[in-house]
């Protein structure tokens, strides 16, 4: 599967959006997916310390990062977030997103302006949300429904949210996540032994999707019991 993730926060100022999107491509890359990560690119030098009042990280580049251009650094509750706002960023998402060929795009944190506003109406690729934050403050979420946010994100085919104040507690989601990712036996792609017994030649495409299906079947429901039952005592 081929899959593009966008993330509006700069690489090279570290942040918790952007570890979680490394961490993600590393995993995808490792179940043989092909990912392209896009998201902005502070080059180490004067002009990104005076946009940020900070040194950008010195680090290389990774061969799976398309750049999107410089940030600038936003106050906001206590932090700075480092956002790609330059139309550059916008054109170089657009043209990468349309030749890619990709099966899906995950976009991280839609709500933050503007690469990843506007990555959500993409219209040729089924386009997935993770919303990393959330806010009750009136005045700004009033802002952002006035600005089209209920109508832009209701583009998406799909919407995550890793916020606790989403009102489900982390782990149990988790630990569903974790056990089902080695839960996958219909396609050779699916998990690392797929992969060996498809190659032996043995056993053909169609037998292991016949049998496959009934064992992903059987592995949801008793995950899905496991966790139900056991996470409350567990935790």
């Amino acid at each position: 599967m081929r899959i593009a993730i966008v993330s509006p926060y700069s690489w090279t100022y570290a942040g918790g959006v952007n570890r979680h999107v490394e961490a993600l491509t590393e995993a995808l890359f490792a179940r043989g997916h092909e990912v392209r990560v896009m998201a902005p690119w502070d080059p180490p030098d004067r002009i990104s310390r005076a946009m940020h009042r900070a040194p950008a990280e010195d680090r290389s580049k990774p061969d799976y990062l398309v750049p999107l251009g410089r940030t600038v650094g936003f106050g906001a509750n206590g932090a700075v977030s480092n956002i790609g706002v330059f139309h550059h960023g916008i054109n170089t998402m657009r043209r990468e997103l349309r030749a890619g060929g990709f099966d899906v795009v995950h976009v991280h944190s839609p709500e933050a302006p503007v690469i990843a506003w506007d990555a959500c109406s993409f219209r040729k690729t089924p386009v997935v949300g993770t919303f990393h934050s959330y806010s009750t403050k009136a005045l700004p979420n009033w802002i952002a429904n006035a600005l089209g946010a209920r109508r832009k994100f209701n583009q998406l085919h799909a919407r995550i949210a890793v916020s606790q104040a989403a009102g489900v507690p982390p782990l149990e989601p988790a630990l569903g996540a974790t056990l089902g990712a080695s839960m996958g036996f219909m396609m050779p792609v699916s998990t690392p032994p797929n992969a060996i017994v498809y190659s032996s030649g043995f056993i053909p495409i169609t037998s292991m999707m016949k049998y496959g299906v009934l064992l992903d079947v059987v592995g949801y429901v008793v995950i899905v019991a496991l966790v139900l039952l056991l996470a409350p005592v567990i935790f």
